[in-house]
């Protein structure tokens, strides 16, 4: 995600062997990053300002503005403190150097941030689980807080933040739930013809936190993007997807689709319009994605995917961010000939919505599946998981890397 202007900087005589490292460091960090850094850069000399404010400029334009950077700064959003401290002592064991001030000078305002955040935190922190399961008003008080706290800078760093600190709440969340049978009735669930479910367990400021659970016996999805963007952490089993992008007219289609838009209707969250916007689409084929129990992503709502069949119970915690874009599906014409030959206007599709009964089998499953405590845990920004592989995670998250 380089910008022309940082692009023509970096090759010019103008800068010196110091500028052209830092100008390398510009072009690998989140934008997020450099809009904090184009805010307090009376230490930064006037050709490397113009420069970053240009190359922020440029990404706003692109799909590419929350393209990620390597290490801590790529994962400054869902780091630990500690985490940061560490960094922070590392980086300053470092020989000085104009670099090493800036990425130092960043992580103090990040820390300071946070101990003046946890300094206004009234007396007592967050609600915490009481034994082994969470009261409701407890579960909805803590997510509310750490959803209307981290849900901004999650979104603007394209990191999984708020549900990397949600993710080891979910055994006394499932818990609470089976305990209560009001806060069970009061739960809104829908499934799709595919065996798809969605289980809604909280709004916050047009946010909205689900559990979703893949039937690994159902046909594999249809190629969809999202309105929304969202984060991701995988609960149990393993998720498997696969990336397509719309072809160019320079380029053989893998496959052909037609593209539809699917809203849904006002006052009615289990039916939905769907509208035939092109019979004929090429699609090509991106990559494949594997995401594992015990791992975190985030998937902009531009992204073209489909879900795969799991052979193993499969289940994640998500947050959905405010609606941002259009809900695209790309499907074979003659799956919906209706939607064709409306000529662009709109049939209804209609979801199933779940009894209390059946969502309590399907919360029963998914506590059955999840580790105990003491089990292995997880860190959101290691690699790999400390302990053996499993198909099941319940302590914490780390970061899956896919698109981001």
């Amino acid at each position: 995600s380089t910008g022309p202007a940082t692009r023509a900087m970096s090759e010019s005589n103008a800068c010196s062997d110091a500028d052209q490292r830092v100008i390398r460091k510009i072009l690998g960090m989140p934008s997020y990053i450099l809009s904090r850094v184009a805010a307090n850069a009376s230490s930064i000399d006037p050709l490397l300002l113009a420069a970053i404010r240009q190359e922020i400029e440029d990404r706003r334009t692109s799909r590419d503005f929350h393209a990620q950077g390597p290490g801590i700064l790529g994962q400054l959003a869902s780091a630990s403190t500690a985490r940061l401290r560490k960094s922070l002592a590392a980086n300053e064991r470092r020989p000085p150097s104009r670099e090493r001030e800036l990425v130092a000078g960043i992580l103090r305002d990040e820390i300071a941030a946070r101990e003046a955040r946890e300094a206004d935190t009234p007396a007592g922190g967050l609600p915490s689980c009481a034994g082994e399961r969470w009261e409701r008003v407890g579960f909805e008080t803590m997510a509310s807080t750490v959803i209307q706290r981290d849900g901004t800078a999650s979104l603007e760093s394209s990191r999984p933040a708020v549900v990397t600190q949600l993710a080891h709440t979910v055994p006394g969340l499932l818990r609470g739930i089976l305990a209560d049978e009001a806060w069970l009735n009061s739960l809104e669930a829908y499934g799709l013809p595919n065996g798809f479910l969605a289980l809604r367990l909280l709004q916050v400021e047009g946010r909205v936190l689900r559990l979703h659970f893949f039937n690994q016996t159902a046909d594999v999805e249809g190629l969809h993007s999202h309105k929304w963007n969202f984060e991701s952490a995988i609960l149990a089993g393993r998720l498997l997807s696969e990336e397509w992008r719309v072809a160019t007219p320079a380029e053989t289609p893998d496959m052909q689709t037609g593209c539809f838009v699917r809203s849904k209707q006002a006052g009615n969250p289990l039916e939905a319009d769907l509208r035939c916007l092109e019979p004929s689409v090429g699609m090509v084929f991106g990559n494949e994605c594997m995401h594992k129990a015990g791992q975190v992503y985030f998937l902009p709502d531009h992204v073209i995917h489909r879900v795969m069949r799991s052979r193993v119970m499969t289940s994640t915690l998500v947050l959905t961010h405010p609606v941002s874009a259009r809900a695209l599906i790309y499907d074979l014409a003659e799956q919906h000939p209706d939607a064709v030959a409306a000529e662009g206007n709109p049939v209804t599709r209609t979801s199933r919505r779940l009894h209390p009964t059946e969502i309590r089998e399907h919360l029963e499953r998914l506590l059955a599946h999840l580790q105990p405590a003491g089990s292995p845990s997880w860190d959101e920004n290691e690699d790999h998981y400390e302990g053996d592989e499993s198909d099941t995670a319940a302590a914490g998250p780390e970061t899956g890397h896919c698109v981001d």
